[in-house]
């Protein structure tokens, strides 16, 4: 199988709803059989992660509040089948199926905070004379550098 997954219409918001970052945006993806190349599911979910965030030393601390598929009424509901139903998926594996990918992104977010993001991310500069953090205020990131001897 191969696979083709793009992020698009990304909506970044600051400093609301009890969490300082959260990315409104669709996810679009395609899997083909390797082999004959005949597209098996095309399909395009909306999607919404939330984190907080904080920064010291130049190291960005981020934990990962949501990960998840958005089903509610806004945007569509619940789809009825993909954009190209070509493994023929009746309405029931479809919802099945969204349902099995829903609980990988849990997975994910949890993978994420635990293994990759739990050190923090060291920035990609280290100037010893600035110190690097950030705060949040009602819909905004401040970016704060601090001159030192």
């Amino acid at each position: 199988m191969k696979a083709k997954i793009i992020f698009k219409d990304l909506n970044v918001i600051f400093g609301k709803f009890d969490s300082d970052i959260i990315i409104e945006y669709s996810t679009s993806y395609a899997v083909w059989h390797a082999v004959t190349e005949k597209l098996l599911i095309l399909d395009e979910v909306p999607m919404i992660t939330t984190m907080n965030m904080k920064m010291d030393d130049d190291v960005v601390y981020l934990d990962v509040l949501k990960h998840m598929i958005v089903t509610d009424s806004k945007y569509g509901g619940i789809k009825n089948a993909p954009i190209n139903n070509g493994m023929n998926l009746t309405t029931v594996e479809y919802r099945e199926f969204i349902s099995s990918v829903s609980f990988l992104q849990n997975y994910l977010k949890k993978w994420m905070n635990a293994v990759y993001l739990k050190n923090g991310l060291v920035m990609p500069y280290n100037p010893k004379q600035l110190y690097t953090s950030v705060a949040f205020k009602e819909q905004s990131m401040h970016i704060l550098l601090e001159v030192e001897d």
